[in-house]
């Protein structure tokens, strides 16, 4: 069934190019605005991974962090290139996050053309999340990298599957193709355990037979197998347990509160009602949930979409539905934040985009425009009240570490955060958790008006621009 309206004769390359240049390029000038950088947190673990591979290859990771490999492994090779620095941390995040926006960008422009796809872009590229999970050091964006990439190819494979006649089944064109799917797939639950929800929307589709026989579906398993089981057997043969990964995952989870808020920032009221609850009014969607879904029920029930641009929209809100179904009814098993969301939020973008574009296209603009003006709005606004200065103790401790040969006390949480950007300037021993006694100094970052005026002399300007301070007040003070 050859999809012969996929890529009409107007649509070229060029369109293309430029529609991925300037988002990639507007893409990291909002990523430098609006970065959010180092947390001391899961980002601290993965750098361990890393650091194992390095120092133990092949390494078996001891949790459920350094198990992620298709981010420990990238990290341990920027490692190898950039060295102990932030750039090596940050640099596979960013490199996937660019590789999301092309291919969602090429998905939309082969599917329903060049508008479709800059609109899509946009709304992708200022969405509140992507931009900055994009700048941690995370694998919230390598799982959707993986799981969109897999996607992609099987939308590629439907469009080349061809019939002997109307009445048989169509072929796909590359048996390969639907391996690689499997293969994309299999990455992607390596990366985290929540793409088993991305497995879940493709085994609807193998039961409804969409784009090609059932029969051929058991290939993409084959190929998510093959990944899943190689794993397996080389963890059992260094550690001796064929379910290493598996226990692992159960006792990083055994010591999760699933009611704890720790993110959603919302009123728990009932395990049905939160998730809704969290999806209209954390920041973290801006007005997408307000405005991209009901643009997206549009662009189904006036069925102004056929041929690529159809099957294009079925498999992501597929995806999307499903995603965001098994992520709120499992929630004895995962906590109510944003991140586990993210998924079927970029979905939504791509199909708000595409819902904008046939909106102008079918002459109502003044309404395209300004619902595409109040996402983007939205979106924006929301990502500067985002609290983007969570670390703001951690460096100036470490900054103060690394200018002055002074013992400092502080808390034992900023303690803990600041370990390895003290262990990458080598002043660890300058920080302590322990309890000050007179004499002791211990730095204060409770507010702006407390400046950069150490013992002994002001500061450098450096620092009291970094810290937008006065020059009088004190960051540091001595125990009397």
């Amino acid at each position: 069934m050859q999809d012969t309206i996929a890529a009409p004769s107007n649509r070229n390359g060029a369109e293309l190019a430029v529609v991925l240049m300037v988002g990639g390029l507007i893409f990291l000038l909002l990523l430098r605005f609006f970065w959010l950088g180092f947390l001391g947190s899961d980002d601290e673990f993965y750098w361990g991974g890393a650091t194992g591979w390095l120092t133990h290859f092949p390494y078996v990771g001891k949790d459920h962090w350094t198990l992620r490999h298709t981010l420990v492994i990238p990290m341990a090779l920027a490692r190898l290139a950039f060295g102990n620095s932030m750039i090596a941390m940050f640099l596979p995040t960013v490199l996937y996050a660019l590789g999301l926006i092309f291919i969602l960008g090429w998905w939309t422009w082969r599917s329903v053309g060049g508008m479709a796809a800059a609109a899509a872009i946009a709304l992708l590229i200022t969405d509140p999340q992507f931009l900055l999970l994009s700048s941690t050091a995370d694998v919230d964006i390598p799982e959707a990298f993986f799981v969109v990439a897999a996607f992609f190819v099987l939308d590629s494979i439907i469009r080349s599957s061809r019939t002997q006649s109307p009445r048989c089944t169509p072929v796909p064109a590359s048996l390969g193709g639907l391996l690689l799917v499997g293969i994309l797939t299999g990455l992607a639950m390596l990366t985290r355990e929540t793409a088993i929800f991305a497995v879940a929307a493709l085994g609807i589709f193998f039961l409804y037979g969409y784009g090609f026989g059932r029969l051929y579906y058991l290939i993409i398993g084959v190929g998510g197998a093959l990944v899943v089981g190689l794993e397996m057997i080389w963890l059992w043969s260094a550690s001796g347990n064929w379910f290493y990964r598996f226990v692992v995952d159960v006792h990083n989870d055994a010591t999760i509160n699933r009611r704890l808020d720790q993110g959603a920032a919302i009123p728990f009221i009932h395990p049905l009602i939160d998730p809704v609850t969290m999806l209209l009014l954390n920041h973290s969607f801006g007005l997408l949930t307000w405005i991209g879904v009901p643009l997206t029920i549009w662009l189904f029930s006036k069925h102004v979409l056929s041929g690529a641009a159809q099957r294009m929209a079925v498999l992501l809100a597929g995806l999307a539905l499903i995603w965001t179904l098994l992520a709120a009814g499992l929630g004895k098993l995962l906590p109510l934040i944003p991140r586990y969301y993210f998924l079927p939020s970029v979905m939504i973008c791509i199909l708000s985009g595409i819902a904008l574009a046939k909106l102008w296209q079918a002459g109502r603009r003044k309404l395209a425009a300004v619902l595409g003006i109040l996402l983007v709005s939205g979106n924006l606004l929301a990502l500067a009240a985002d609290n983007r200065s969570y670390m703001f103790g951690v460096y100036m401790v470490t900054d103060l570490a690394s200018r002055h040969n002074w013992l400092l006390h502080t808390d034992r949480q900023t303690s803990r955060r600041a370990n390895l950007l003290l262990d990458w300037a080598k002043t660890r021993d300058r920080v302590t958790p322990a309890p000050a006694r007179k004499g002791d100094l211990i730095p204060e970052s409770g507010g702006r008006w407390l400046a950069c005026h150490l013992p002994g002399g002001l500061a450098p300007p450096s620092m009291r621009k970094k810290f937008k301070c006065g020059s009088n007040a004190a960051i540091l003070f001595r125990v009397a």
